[in-house]
């Protein structure tokens, strides 16, 4: 008699197991979270080395799917000349 209620128990605490530690990727795309893998302070520092930049400030990082990362930043320009936008591009 027991049985059959404890096996009932036993699969929906799996279940609730799963779904509890799978979640955390989902919210975070959904609340536009910033990927838990990827180091802003290092793609600051990536793009400050790129020629023609001075600084990048104002930085916004989240994740839009499962392996896809967006980017939103302010990039101060050196010089005055708008032709150079591409190459910095």
């Amino acid at each position: 008699r027991w049985v059959d209620p404890a096996i009932t128990i036993g699969i929906a605490l799996y279940i609730l197991y799963l779904a509890l530690t799978e979640i955390g990727g989902p919210i975070r795309m959904l609340m536009l979270g910033s990927p838990p893998y990827m180091d802003a302070e290092a793609v600051v520092e990536a793009m400050t080395k790129v020629a023609g930049v001075r600084d990048v400030h104002h930085v916004h990082l989240w994740q839009m799917q499962e392996h896809e990362v967006a980017l939103d930043c302010h990039v101060v320009l050196e010089g005055q000349d708008w032709r150079d936008l591409d190459a910095v591009k």
